[in-house]
């Protein structure tokens, strides 16, 4: 009875209709049996569902672009474009290796960095660390986030899992649980790979789980991180690195529209799934919006696209 009924709903209401495997967070539904009163998971509270594309005349993108603006305070989904459409998530991937280090490690665990760490995919950002530098995980989680360094995915991996192959397993149980059913990855830092997927839908999904971390926010809000951390003699290795989030940096020429402050994000680049953002906002009044974009064909479109669907936050 309770698959029956129809997929229609565009915001939070009675989303009853969904069958997807959503988690503990999510709120319940009841259904009567002879036996008596049996209460299963409901498709989500305090989500933003849609299963079609929500339109406006001013805002229009390219058929292999997608993009997608959740309203968190009235669950509502304030445009979608193509966002049940798998593509490839690049570094956005990270979102989900935070996720997965925040629940199953500590953030003053100690992490090696193995020979693992090299990466030689011309894609690949790193932090060029070399084998046996330590550093914590809290540290880490701001090479990853901020900088988006894939040499770091792969030390958290192992760091927290024992090895890559165990922990992108967390990930994809990690998806599962949260509703993100629609994806599926092959690695911690999003370099590409052809069995590696994400809609724009999941990754809002993911994002907002990851929101729940006070130190997920706080890393991504961050402009620019200073830092020591141990060499593998022992002597202390000072770095600093930049926020790849435009939207946060002086002097790049980008910023939010009237009206809207950009908290956060995390950005993704690859030739294969273009340039990608998801970001968290907030109005004047302090009310909190989710965007994504997915698959500009080049920077400047990015967050020039970004800001025209931020501004459909305060219309």
């Amino acid at each position: 009875m309770l698959l029956s009924l129809p997929l229609f709903l565009l915001s939070c209401g009675d989303v009853s209709g969904y069958a997807f495997p959503y988690a503990s967070y999510a709120s319940g539904m009841r259904a009567y049996t002879e036996s008596g009163e049996v209460r299963y998971p409901a498709f989500a509270r305090e989500l933003c569902v849609t299963a079609e594309d929500v339109t406006a005349p001013d805002l229009v993108f390219a058929n292999d672009e997608s993009a997608g603006l959740f309203d968190l305070t009235n669950h509502e989904v304030l445009y979608a474009h193509r966002i049940h459409e798998r593509m490839d998530p690049a570094s956005m991937t990270k979102v989900l290796t935070a996720i997965v280090a925040l629940e199953n490690g500590s953030l003053d665990q100690v992490l090696t960095a193995s020979t693992s760490r090299y990466i030689t995919d011309p894609d690949a950002q790193i932090l060029e660390m070399e084998a046996g530098e330590r550093m914590t995980l809290h540290q880490a989680l701001h090479f990853l986030l901020m900088f988006s360094a894939n040499d770091v995915a792969v030390m958290i991996a192992e760091g927290v899992a024992g090895d890559e192959a165990s922990f992108v397993e967390l990930m994809n149980r990690k998806c599962q649980e949260i509703g993100a059913t629609n994806s599926h990855f092959m690695n911690p830092h999003g370099l590409t790979d052809a069995e590696q997927y994400v809609t724009p839908y999941d990754m809002y999904l993911i994002f907002q789980y990851a929101l729940r971390f006070d130190s997920f926010q706080e890393i991504i809000s961050k402009t620019n991180y200073k830092t020591e951390y141990y060499k593998a003699d022992g002597e202390l290795k000072e770095v600093e690195v930049p926020s790849t989030n435009a939207f946060l940096r002086m002097g790049t020429g980008v910023s939010a529209p009237v009206g809207v402050t950009v908290i956060g994000g995390k950005t993704g680049t690859t030739l294969a799934a273009g340039h990608c953002l998801v970001l968290l906002a907030r109005d004047v009044n302090g009310a909190p919006y989710v965007a994504v974009f997915m698959h500009a064909k080049d920077r400047t479109s990015l967050y020039e696209n970004m800001v025209e669907l931020l501004k459909k936050a305060v219309k």
